[in-house]
C-alpha cells in the first residue's frame, strides 16, 4: 500500500553448472554474511520496514525458502510478513512456510500472470489485537450467561469447558473467539490468471476488445511478418490430438509418449541386424527438453520450435550394453528432481520397434546399443555412464568416446512431422495465426 516500507531481497537456488564466467554463491553462505543481518536489523540505518519481499528463483517450496525464513526469523519480529515470490520450476504453486508468510510461484513462460497482496506488520498486529478483544469480550459475554443461569463454567482463551450446552459457550462462532482465533492465512492473498485476453479482460472488468492497442496491434502484425520472413509460418504437420508435457509417460495424451513411440522410432529406425541402421539407438533425455503443449490442428513450423526451442545438439556413445543402460537409467533418476513431477527425471526412449531387442529384457541384457543423448544433458549423463560402466571408466579403453550427430532435437521433431501425416491430409503450405480482434 501507500506510504509502506519493503525490505526486498534476490536470490538464486544453489546452482551448480552456471558458466565458468559466474559465480554463483551459496544462499547459506550469503545469508550468514553481515551485509544480511545489517538489512534486517537497525544498523542498516534505514526507516523501518512494514513488511519483507524475497524474490527467489527456486520451486515455492523448496528447502531453502525455509532456510531463508528462518535466517530472517532470527533477526526479525515472528509476526514480520514475509512474502516469497518464487519461479525456476515453471508451474503454478503456493504454499505457507509459516503462519506470517506465504510463497507463490505463478506458472510459466507467461502463460499466467499472478496476483499477490500480503499485509503490513502494524495491519496483522491490528488484526490480532482485534481478535484478542473480541475473545476478551465472548468470555465475558459467556461467563454472564453461565452466572446467570447459575451453571459452573470455565472459560478460557484457548480451551472452553461446561456442563451446560445452552449457555452459548459450545457455538462455534462463540468458541472461536472466546480461543481467540485469528486466520492470519487470510491476510495473504494471491490469484492465478490465465494469459487470454477473456482471462485477462475478467480481471480487469473491461470488454475483451477493449484490451487491444494500436500499439499492440502493430506489434503483432510485426511479430507475424517476421514470423513470414524466417519461414515459421511454414505448415509442417498436423495432429488431430493434444499431447501435453506434464502427462506421465504411459498416458496417451502424454508429449514424450509421442516423442518416445513415435518420433525416435521414426527418425532413428532399427529394422533389424542386416538392415544396415547399425545398433538399436536408445535416446535418453532430462524431462525439461520440451518446454509447450502440441495442440490437435495443422503445425508450423513456430510450434514445433516451441516445443523443443533448443540448439540441442545431438551425440552418440556407440556400444552400451542394455544392462548398462537400465543401471544408468536407475543411477540417473535415483536422486534427481524432476522439473516436472508426473515424469521421470530422465527418460529413456529406446527406438527398436517392440519385437527387437530391448532394453531390460533378457534377450537385450547382453544385446549392444548407441546412446543418444542431447547436448545439455551430457555432461550429467555421461558423468552417471562412467559410474556404472562395467569394470570402471578410469583407464578403460573400452569406455565410448561421444560423436556429435548432424542433428539437433528439434531436427527430429521436425523430420517426423515432415514425413509422417497424423490427420491424413495432404496440406502443406503456410497459415496465419489468428490474430486479436481488430480496434
Amino acid at each position: 500500500g501507500q506510504h509502506s516500507n519493503v525490505l526486498v531481497f534476490g536470490f538464486l537456488y544453489d546452482m551448480k553448472d552456471c558458466d565458468s564466467s559466474v559465480t554463483v554463491q551459496s544462499v547459506h553462505d550469503a545469508i550468514n554474511q553481515d551485509w544480511f543481518e545489517s538489512a534486517l536489523t537497525t544498523s542498516n540505518e534505514l526507516e523501518k520496514f512494514d513488511a519483507i519481499l524475497v524474490l527467489a528463483h527456486m520451486d515455492h517450496k523448496d528447502t531453502l525458502v525455509q532456510v531463508i525464513l528462518d535466517r530472517i526469523r532470527y533477526f526479525v519480529d515472528d509476526d514480520m510478513p514475509v512474502q516469497f515470490v518464487t519461479g525456476h520450476t515453471h508451474y503454478r504453486g503456493y504454499s505457507k512456510p509459516d503462519n506470517y508468510s506465504s510463497s507463490v510461484e505463478a506458472g510459466r513462460f507467461l502463460d499466467t500472470v499472478g496476483f499477490l497482496s500480503f499485509p503490513k506488520q502494524s495491519t496483522l498486529r491490528s488484526a490480532a489485537a482485534a481478535a484478542a478483544k473480541a475473545a476478551e469480550d465472548a468470555k465475558s459475554a459467556a461467563e454472564a450467561a453461565a452466572a446467570a443461569n447459575q451453571t459452573d463454567v470455565t472459560v478460557g482463551v484457548n480451551s472452553t469447558s461446561s456442563s451446560n450446552s445452552s449457555n452459548g459457550v459450545d457455538d462455534p462462532g462463540i468458541r472461536g473467539l472466546v480461543e481467540g482465533e485469528v486466520k492470519f492465512n487470510d491476510q495473504f492473498e494471491h490469484v492465478f490468471i490465465d494469459a487470454k485476453f477473456d482471462s485477462l479482460s475478467d480481471a480487469l472488468g473491461i470488454d475483451r476488445v477493449d484490451l487491444v492497442t494500436e500499439d499492440g496491434m502493430l506489434l503483432t502484425d510485426f511479430i507475424y511478418k517476421i514470423q513470414q520472413d524466417l519461414g515459421l509460418t511454414k505448415i509442417v504437420g498436423c495432429i488431430e490430438d493434444d499431447y501435453s508435457i506434464k502427462k506421465p509417460l504411459h498416458d496417451p495424451e502424454s508429449l514424450w509418449n509421442l516423442y518416445c513411440n513415435e518420433v525416435v522410432p521414426h527418425v532413428m529406425p532399427f529394422r533389424g541386424p542386416n538392415a544396415g541402421d547399425g545398433n538399436p539407438k536408445v535416446v535418453i533425455q532430462d524431462n525439461g527438453a520440451f518446454r509447450y503443449n502440441l495442440y490437435a490442428r495443422e503445425l508450423v513450423l513456430d510450434e514445433v520450435i516451441a516445443v523443443s526451442p533448443f540448439n540441442d545438439t545431438m551425440f552418440v556413445f556407440s556400444g552400451i550394453s542394455g544392462s548398462t543402460l537400465i543401471a544408468l537409467n536407475q543411477t540417473l533418476n535415483k536422486d534427481a528432481s524432476a522439473w516436472v513431477s508426473e515424469l521421470p527425471s530422465y527418460i529413456m526412449c529406446p527406438s527398436a520397434a517392440p519385437e527387437a531387442p530391448q532394453p531390460g529384457t533378457p534377450d537385450g541384457t547382453d544385446f549392444l546399443f548407441d546412446l543418444v543423448v542431447a547436448e545439455f544433458a551430457k555432461p550429467s549423463i555421461e558423468a552417471a555412464l562412467r559410474k556404472v560402466w562395467p569394470g570402471g571408466a578410469e583407464n578403460n579403453t573400452n569406455f565410448p568416446t561421444a560423436v556429435l550427430m548432424a542433428r539437433t532435437c528439434l531436427d527430429m521433431w521436425v523430420e517426423f512431422f515432415d514425413t509422417t501425416d497424423l490427420c491424413k491430409t495432404e496440406k502443406k503450405g503456410t497459415h496465419k495465426p489468428k490474430p486479436p480482434p481488430k480496434v
